[in-house]
């Protein structure tokens, strides 16, 4: 049988800048908060160290007409078409 070396698992050090409170990163947080609710998302939940954004669907005229431009109106100038035409 076989016999493998002992596995050593080697702790990495990440270099990070100075680790800040709770408070902190909440006051952080809250501003952050504040800067997407100025774009138009509304809170959904939040806790201390995490907060979850939404942003609500809104209606577009412009891909309202669009899409109808594109789509209604020519069905429409097919149906003309097709009765129209004679067998």
């Amino acid at each position: 049988m076989r016999s493998y070396p002992p596995r050593i698992e080697e702790e990495k050090s990440v270099e990070q800048g100075p680790q800040l409170s709770a408070g902190e990163r909440s006051a952080i947080l809250d501003q952050e908060i504040a800067k997407y609710a100025h774009r138009g998302y509304v809170l959904a939940s939040r806790t201390p160290t995490s907060a979850q954004l939404v942003k609500r669907k809104k209606w577009s005229l412009f891909w309202s007409v669009t899409w109808f431009l594109v789509f209604v109106i020519p069905f429409f100038l097919y149906i003309v078409y097709y009765l129209a035409k004679r067998d």
